[in-house]
């Protein structure tokens, strides 16, 4: 069995349409060959709702989705296959962003060979800073749900699709655009499943 997973109603939106998912509670819902889990925003929040969910069920694999900010010159809605995630852990208020400390609470988590470098963060990262030019793009839950899944010892597939440009305009556009977004990630689900 399959478990997708989204942090998001909203990003799940249209995949629970096209693959007719039912609820089975507030955040879980069941379709054709698995499960969708909502997790909720936050990387502690994203963690501990798949954690509930892998011992309550079994799973062959985990498939997340969702939006992140692009550090690099992307467009929007493109998607990116995670090939590593790292945590971030610093305040935006601080002056030094470094993510020394972070790397070593958080080690890299490596899903895959080849694709984009994540950063996971605790907040919304809406400006440009230097020391985070080695990521590809941000998001505030991918450390949680790879995390978990390394616990689980499940495999993990996870794609981002670019939201924002995590400038000040970010908020204002992955508003206007989550209903494309959600689209986008529905149909991503649609050709790889069938």
């Amino acid at each position: 069995m399959k478990l997708l997973t989204f942090s998001t109603e909203l990003e799940a939106k249209s995949t629970i349409d096209i693959f007719k998912a039912q609820s089975l509670n507030h955040n879980l819902y069941e379709f054709d060959s698995g499960h969708l889990l909502i997790t909720g925003i936050g990387t502690y929040n994203a963690m501990s709702a798949l954690l509930k969910q892998l011992h309550q069920n079994t799973y062959q694999y985990i498939w997340n989705l969702g939006i992140a900010g692009s550090f690099k010159n992307s467009i929007l809605g493109e998607l990116l296959p995670i090939q590593s995630i790292d945590k971030n852990i610093s305040h935006p208020l601080q002056t030094d962003h470094s993510l020394d400390f972070a790397k070593t609470a958080h080690p890299t988590l490596c899903i895959k060979d080849g694709g984009a470098k994540l950063l996971t963060s605790d907040f919304p990262i809406h400006w440009k800073d230097q020391c985070l030019s080695d990521y590809d793009c941000v998001d505030m839950e991918g450390y949680g749900i790879a995390h978990a899944a390394k616990v689980a010892g499940i495999p993990l597939q996870m794609d981002k699709f670019i939201s924002d440009f995590t400038n000040e305009e970010g908020p204002q556009m992955i508003r206007e655009k989550m209903e494309y977004l959600s689209q986008c990630m529905a149909k991503h689900l649609l050709s790889d499943l069938d």
